[in-house]
């Protein structure tokens, strides 16, 4: 939880220089793991060299039906902040396998928090998926893992997030400039 912590503070950081302040990320860490209803295969596919976009649909499936109850204070919060220029996105810090995002939402699995050998690139592997969950597309061709943008959607995923930055384009194509 604390390394999670730091690294929504850097991705918040990151996010508004690179929107030179025209949006900002707020979010909250969820207080305490929650258990899905399956084991992990279930939710996984048998491949996940495309991230894990499976696992990423039926997670937020069952969380949307079970955590976030239009009833629960939970839900209620995320509905404060929702209105005019802003949405939710849920991000799931998963026990399986993968990372993958789409529009509204994104999936890591919790070793590119946890495990030391992510340390200093787990805020961008992050954000990565975060990119997509607001619109952006890859950087890299799927297929064969080679890169074509040198930003945080291409091979700048592998280097620190202080290091980092979405491709001018891209912002121009999202309003920014």
């Amino acid at each position: 939880k604390e390394r999670l912590a730091i690294a929504m503070g850097d991705i918040a950081n990151f996010h508004r220089i690179q929107f030179a302040d025209r949006s900002e990320i707020h979010y909250n860490i969820f207080p305490s793991p929650v258990v899905l209803k399956n084991n992990g295969i279930f939710y996984d596919t048998e491949d996940t060299r495309y991230g894990n976009p499976q696992a990423l649909k039926s997670v937020t499936l069952e969380l949307e039906a079970r955590v976030f109850d239009k009833d629960g204070d939970l839900f209620s919060q995320i509905a404060a902040v929702s209105g005019e220029g802003r949405f939710r996105i849920i991000a799931i810090i998963y026990e399986g396998v993968g990372a993958s995002g789409t529009e509204g939402s994104l999936l890591l699995s919790r070793d590119f928090i946890s495990r030391d050998e992510y340390k200093r690139i787990n805020a961008s592997l992050f954000y990565h998926e975060l990119g997509h969950s607001i619109g952006i597309p890859e950087g890299y061709d799927i297929l064969t893992n080679q890169p074509f943008t040198n930003d945080i959607m291409g091979s700048g995923r592998r280097a620190p997030i202080k290091n980092n930055y979405i491709d001018q384009s891209t912002l121009k194509k999202m309003g920014v400039f």
